[in-house]
């Protein structure tokens, strides 16, 4: 995506599960681009197997990156958008959550 010449837009990597970690790296990018005006989060793992089956570190990954990490962001980013009344915040899921494997 490119950005208008008034406009900063970021990409990072972090550690969705880490929620030490996330605040960090939303610093580091409102230091480079400003306030967030929007978050998109694509972060998702999956672990497809009957719970029988799955080994409880593989769930548990799964539960840490795909439902902590997304509060971990979302508790990052919002303050900031209420602060200001203006934000839009996009979750990005799969059909895995809603279609049986």
């Amino acid at each position: 995506a490119r950005a208008a010449p008034d406009q900063g837009v970021t990409r990072d990597k972090t550690n969705m599960a880490d929620r030490a970690t996330v605040p960090e790296t939303i610093g580091t990018a409102v230091t480079e681009a400003g306030k967030p005006d929007v978050l998109i989060n694509m972060a998702g793992i999956g672990g497809a197997a009957e719970l029988t089956e799955m080994k409880f570190e593989t769930f548990d990954r799964v539960i840490q990156i795909n439902l902590y990490g997304t509060r971990n962001i979302v508790e990052a980013v919002l303050p900031s958008m209420l602060a200001r009344e203006s934000g839009k915040i996009v979750l990005v899921g799969s059909m895995g959550g809603i279609i049986p494997v």
